[in-house]
C-alpha cells in the first residue's frame, strides 16, 4: 500500500443509495472475481471516459435526491480529486442541481451497476 495523500469522504446517504452501493460492489465484485470496496468502484469508473457518461443520467436522475441517515466513509487517494470534480461539474450540468462527492460517488456506482444488466 502507498503512503500516497487519501481524503475521506462522509456520505450521509438514503436507503436506495446504500442499495445501489451494495449492487456496484457487488457486481465489481463479480466482474473482477475478487471482493471490490466502494473506493473500488469510484476508481474503476473514474479510470474511464467521462465524456460517456451520459448513458446512465436517466437512471441517476431517477434516484435523486440521496440525502439520508445512513453514513458512510469513503477514503481515496488524492489523485483522484480532479476526476471526481470533473465528475460533479459534469453531473451538475446535466440535472440542474449541485452535485456533492455524494452523488458523485452514487453515479459511479449507477455506471457501474447498470453497464452490467
Amino acid at each position: 500500500m502507498s503512503a500516497g495523500k487519501t481524503a475521506v469522504h462522509q456520505l450521509n446517504v438514503n436507503d436506495k443509495a446504500l442499495d445501489l452501493m451494495i449492487d456496484a460492489i457487488a457486481v465489481l465484485s463479480r466482474r473482477e472475481r475478487s471482493f471490490a470496496t466502494l473506493k473500488d468502484v469510484v476508481i474503476e469508473f473514474l479510470s474511464q471516459d467521462l465524456g460517456q457518461s451520459g448513458t446512465h443520467l436517466t437512471e441517476f436522475a431517477g434516484l435523486l435526491p440521496l440525502a439520508g441517515v445512513n453514513r458512510v466513509y469513503l477514503r481515496l487517494p488524492s489523485d483522484n480529486s480532479a476526476e471526481l470534480d470533473q465528475l460533479k461539474v459534469l453531473l451538475g450540468t446535466h440535472t440542474g442541481k449541485f452535485c456533492s462527492v455524494r452523488e458523485a460517488v452514487c453515479f459511479c456506482c449507477v455506471a457501474i451497476t447498470y453497464t452490467e444488466k
